[in-house]
């Protein structure tokens, strides 16, 4: 039976932040979170050991088992900033592609957050944080 590695865990997310090494990726996490704190009422909370989440739901997947997630989530990856989004819709992929930025199902990749314009991750965060 599969086991879903990444849970909700009571690790610190200061502690996590403060432990991040290449001092761009810890930046870029730092005003990522002042961003994500100005739009949603909810608390940053470890999820694994590398994903700071934001809200909780109850995930479905396509075999119909259901998981708690987050609802949105970002992870310092050594070669890009992971944005992890439950809404996987249209207009995040619309907007991921205007901005030039690569994607996959659920995640988009931020290689430099200055060359941005914030609005546009600002509008993802509101996607996927509210679920349309």
């Amino acid at each position: 039976m599969y086991e879903l590695k990444t849970k909700l865990s009571s690790d610190s997310v200061e502690q996590f932040i403060n432990s991040i090494e290449d001092s761009k990726r810890k930046r870029d996490s730092l005003n990522l979170m002042s961003i994500i704190s100005t739009l949603t009422i909810s608390k940053p909370k470890m999820w694994g050991k590398s994903i700071v989440g934001y809200g909780n739901i109850t995930y479905t997947n396509s075999t119909k088992k259901e998981y708690d997630w987050f609802q949105f989530g970002f992870s310092p990856r050594k070669n890009a900033l992971t944005l992890y989004l439950t809404a996987y819709s249209e207009d995040i992929y619309s907007l991921a592609d205007k901005a030039g930025l690569k994607h996959g199902k659920g995640c988009v990749y931020i290689k430099d957050i200055d060359s941005l314009d914030i609005t546009v991750i600002k509008k993802m965060i509101q996607i996927s944080y509210k679920g349309k």
